[in-house]
């Protein structure tokens, strides 16, 4: 059936109620989802749809994820002009930036980089010992996880593109990000909005600025949002808060991809599960200050898969810590991978998970 065109006038909380409304208008919903969330149609702006395949398989191959505006604008589907933000394991971005200068991109260079980025690269991977992601100031993002960026474009100047590179995974990075409207991202599987409701249907932004006042980069960063239709809230309803079953409760445990996640799952490969994504591995919680609001994330708790890569750290809220600990005893270290791990949450139910959402 092919999609209602008048259904691309609906923003997200009615497209919504319009698909409980009757079997048949669940039907017209779900085909104008099929058709309007597709990566394609935020990428089509920085690359040839001929490369969009090449790119996503990159994006499986090396563990990179898209957030920032162009994240926003796929759930939204707003138009606004942004730049394309990676987010890479530093071990992985040689292969991402190389990807980028063979498809038609040229590199960048800021004034303390190298005219090459291969040279460039490497210069950051041989000092990364000494990088501290505390003084990062590659990025609007105000990320502790960032330890460096570097930047694209088409040789025209349009196109632009930022590759930053994150100490650890890169949904660790999103979840030390400034506020919640940006906190939305997708990789080569799904995309991810960590607070749908606060976001597409308030309408609201809740700044999460873990120490002290915002810097002046992230306060303008808040403005530009305002004027994208998401202002500034300095706290959230307390019933909100309250409430054990709400997107931002008081001291529960968030998962990615639970229900409270908008999850869009792309197209996979026959015999190929969604439910293995390890990014669902990583959780949080919001913490309550009484100036403003910010997520426990690392450095402060996290967990290493044993015998994995180093840039897999995984970001797990505190209540979960021990948890996860036990559970991680019980396998030995040589078997255990990303999706025996999910399987384990699955099993023991910790509350708050639901890797099936």
């Amino acid at each position: 059936m092919p999609p209602d065109r008048l259904l691309c006038y609906l923003a997200f909380p009615d497209l919504r109620s319009l698909s409980v409304v009757s079997s048949t208008c669940n039907v017209h919903v779900r085909a104008f989802h099929l058709c309007a969330f597709r990566p394609d149609n935020i990428l089509h702006s920085f690359f040839a749809l001929s490369d969009i395949p090449s790119f996503m398989d990159l994006l499986s191959f090396t563990g990179c994820i898209v957030s920032g505006s162009v994240a926003s604008k796929f759930f939204s589907r707003k138009c606004y002009d942004s730049n394309l933000d990676l987010f890479c394991s530093l071990s992985c971005c040689g292969s991402v930036g190389t990807w980028l200068l063979a498809h038609s991109f040229i590199f960048c260079r800021t004034d303390t980089q190298d005219d090459f980025f291969t040279v460039a690269f490497a210069c950051v991977v041989t000092a990364s010992l000494s990088v501290s992601p505390a003084s990062s100031t590659f990025s609007d993002y105000d990320s502790t996880d960032i330890v460096h960026a570097w930047y694209f474009s088409a040789p025209d100047g349009t196109r632009p593109v930022q590759l930053m590179a994150t100490l650890h995974l890169p949904v660790c990075a999103v979840l030390s990000f400034h506020s919640t409207c940006v906190l939305n991202f997708f990789n080569h599987r799904s995309a991810y909005s960590l607070y749908p409701h606060l976001t597409f249907v308030d309408g609201v932004n809740l700044p999460l600025c873990a120490d002290g006042p915002p810097s002046p980069s992230v306060s303008a960063t808040f403005l530009k949002w305002s004027n994208r239709g998401f202002p500034v809230i300095s706290h959230p309803p307390l019933d909100r808060v309250l409430s054990a079953y709400s997107d931002m409760p008081l001291s529960s445990t968030r998962w990615v991809g639970n229900h409270h996640c908008w999850v869009v799952t792309f197209s996979v490969a026959p015999g190929v599960s969604h439910l293995s994504d390890e990014v669902r591995l990583n959780s949080w919680m919001i913490h309550y200050g009484k100036e403003r609001a910010n997520l426990l994330h690392p450095p402060f708790f996290s967990i290493v898969i044993p015998n994995s890569d180093p840039s897999s750290v995984f970001c797990v809220s505190p209540v979960e810590s021990s948890s996860l600990g036990s559970i991680l005893s019980h396998f030995s270290t040589a078997l255990l991978r990303p999706s025996t791990l999910l399987s384990c949450l699955r099993d023991f139910r910790i509350p708050g998970h639901t890797s099936e959402s």
